[in-house]
């Protein structure tokens, strides 16, 4: 059983199924439930704290193993950078509106992410798996 602390009581936390696409409010009364099959990635399900219901999941960042994915849940095309913790350079691509992309790294580390459209410019720090 999952019972939410006193700390969160200002806020609201939401699960993230990145698979489904599903964003579920978590209270101290709901659950949530989902079929996974062996194999999975076991980074399938992100959380979020925020004050507002209408958090802006219109990009998501994720990894898997050595994959850095981008969906982009957004009316919009998005430019996407990536670059070493460093500040170098290592690739730029469109991500079309509603379409999601895999980017593999040769090496684990941390890496930035840029995602930048007319209405959007984010910055990600992700981790990847060695």
């Amino acid at each position: 059983e999952f019972a939410l602390s006193d700390h969160f009581a200002k806020g609201a936390v939401y699960l993230h199924d990145l698979q489904s696409g599903a964003k579920h409010r978590i209270t101290n009364s709901t659950s949530y439930s989902f079929d996974a099959k062996r194999g999975d990635s076991g980074a399938r399900f992100r959380l979020s704290y925020g004050c507002d219901e209408n958090v802006d999941d219109s990009h998501v960042v994720s990894t898997n193993g050595r994959e850095i994915i981008i969906l982009n849940q957004d009316a919009l095309d998005c430019t996407v950078t990536l670059f070493t913790i460093e500040g170098k350079l290592l690739r730029r691509l469109k991500v079309l509106a509603g379409h999601r992309e895999v980017m593999k790294v040769q090496t684990g580390g941390a890496y930035i992410v840029h995602l930048q459209n007319a209405f959007t410019n984010d910055v990600h720090k992700v981790l990847v798996e060695y």
